[in-house]
């Protein structure tokens, strides 16, 4: 009886050290999985500002353009004016 009570012991223990390795590896997972998501909630929040900072760059780009274009648009006129006078 004794010596059954001794590996019943024995095999609780392994079952218990098997069950802490197993809880120690299933929490280092977790652990990896939030810090890799947090890292990606990071990047991401970056990437939507820079995103943002792009998008206004390129419509003040857009309305530069847009200004500099009328501004030729009205030195062309001007060349033909002076072109038609002096012919």
């Amino acid at each position: 009886m004794r010596i059954k009570l001794e590996e019943e012991h024995a095999q609780n223990t392994k079952n218990h050290e098997e069950e802490v390795q197993l809880r120690l590896k299933f929490e280092s997972k977790l652990n990896n999985m939030h810090s890799a998501h947090r890292d990606l909630e990071s990047k991401y929040k970056r990437v939507l500002t820079d995103l943002s900072n792009s998008n206004k760059q390129l419509n003040m780009l857009n309305t530069k353009l847009l200004e500099q274009n009328e501004l030729v648009t009205a030195l062309k006129l001007k060349k033909a004016e002076h072109e038609s006078i002096i012919a």
